[in-house]
Formats: structure tokens, C-alpha cells, sequence
């Protein structure tokens, strides 16, 4: 049974050890939501069309109504996302905690975003969960240490 810390050997013996990216679980809430979200605005009805006659009013999707180029604002929290996933999982296999710190920024700029769209249009309330899911997944993502610095002939820096 896979736990995480377990050490697994792998090619002749060689140990690696293996690290739960529990990360990936808010990773793919994000994407899924934020493709959720870009499915409902382009089929959902939501915006009323005022036709100037009594009675009921049609309702379109805001595809229908305002066509690809406001659409692809939704698309915007899926980009996010993704990106996000490919940060944290380059930092969690290479290293690197600029890319942490990144995925940090695009997380936070998502999660503003969406309350601004909040104020602004309503499509920001439904971002807002994809935003939490991203701070959520850089919060407990590891970066994986590269290990101390060495010279040209492979021993340790001295600290200085």
C-alpha cells in the first residue's frame, strides 16, 4: 500500500522517495469549476432580452447575446488554473520557489478578480470558488529542494 514518505525502489535498487501532492485534488476542483462555469455561460439563459412588448421576456445565454469575445472572459479562471498546475508541479518535481511564489500571485489575482466581477457583473460570484480552490492547493503544494549548492568539482559551498 502506496502511503506518502514510503521509499520506493526503482530501477536496480536506486531509492526515490515518493511525495503525496495532495495539491492536484484543489488543482482539478479549480479546473472543473472553471469549466463548469465556462459551459454554463455559453448554454445557460441568463440574460434577458427586453423586446418591448408585454408579458414574458426570452432570456439568451451571454453567448448568444454577446458573442465569443465576452465569452472568452470566462475562460480566464480555466487559463488560471491550469497554469497554476503546471507551476506547482514543476516546482513539486524540479524545483523552484519562484514558481510557488507565482502560483501564489495568480491565485490571489484570480480571487480579486472575481470579487471585483462580483460588484462589477455577476459572472464574478460563480469565479470565486476556482479562486479559493487555487489558494487552497498553493497553500499545502511542496517545492521540492534542490539540495545544497555545490562547486565545479562537486563538493559542498561553503557558507559565507
Amino acid at each position: 500500500m502506496f502511503r506518502p514518505g514510503n521509499v520506493v525502489s526503482k530501477n536496480g535498487g536506486a531509492s526515490r522517495r515518493l511525495v503525496f501532492a495532495g495539491y492536484q485534488v484543489w488543482i482539478a476542483a479549480a479546473v472543473t469549476w472553471s469549466l463548469l462555469v465556462v459551459v454554463l455561460a455559453c448554454v445557460l439563459p441568463v440574460h434577458t432580452v427586453n423586446t418591448h412588448h408585454g408579458g414574458a421576456q426570452p432570456r439568451h445565454s451571454i453567448l448568444a447575446d454577446f458573442g465569443v469575445g465576452v465569452t472568452l472572459i470566462t475562460c480566464v479562471p480555466l487559463v488560471l488554473s491550469v497554469l497554476v498546475g503546471a507551476l506547482l508541479r514543476s516546482a513539486a518535481q524540479v524545483g523552484g520557489t519562484w514558481k510557488k511564489s507565482l502560483a501564489w500571485c495568480l491565485a490571489i489575482l484570480l480571487v480579486v478578480a472575481s470579487l471585483v466581477g462580483f460588484v462589477t457583473i455577476v459572472i464574478g460570484a460563480f469565479v470565486i470558488p476556482a479562486g479559493a480552490f487555487l489558494c487552497a492547493a498553493v497553500s499545502i503544494a511542496r517545492v521540492r529542494d534542490s539540495g545544497p549548492e555545490v562547486t565545479a568539482d562537486g563538493s559542498p559551498k561553503p557558507d559565507l
